[in-house]
């Protein structure tokens, strides 16, 4: 039964394909019908074949979260330096850190740094009103 519908997948398959794919269908469909035939003969001996084919995921969620975390901030800090040329016309530099809770989910901007000498009321009023920081600090 097996072999029956992979066989009418792998027709179907090259039917619906465009002329270019034709010879990459037929190899394709040529190993899968191959391995759904060997398949049953390796079993017998104990032997899974697809064994490696599971899907596991390599990167836990405490890591796809904090790569999110560094992704948001690393966004966060090009748009102040981008507002604070575009609004003052300052050139400045940032870095912006998020906070986290217990989950690793993000809360909110836990502190904004911003390098420059310049218009630092004006900077701060931006900042507060945009991103509601618990902290806003500033380097010469």
């Amino acid at each position: 039964m097996t072999v029956i519908g992979s066989a009418v997948l792998a027709a179907l398959a090259q039917v619906i394909s465009p002329e270019k794919w034709q010879k990459y269908i037929k190899i394709v469909t040529g190993i899968m019908i191959i391995s759904v035939i060997i398949a049953p003969v390796y079993e017998l001996k104990g032997i899974d074949i697809f064994s490696g084919f599971e899907y596991e995921s390599d990167i836990d969620e405490y890591a796809q979260k904090k790569a999110v975390a560094a992704e948001l901030e690393r966004r966060i800090s090009e748009d102040v330096v981008l507002r604070i040329k575009n609004e003052l016309g300052v050139g400045v530099r940032a870095e912006a850190a998020v906070s986290l809770n217990e989950n690793y989910e993000i809360e909110g901007v836990e502190e904004i740094s911003v390098w420059t000498d310049q218009s630092r009321e004006k900077i701060r009023q931006i900042l507060q009103e945009v991103y509601s920081p618990q902290k806003i600090s500033f380097q010469d």
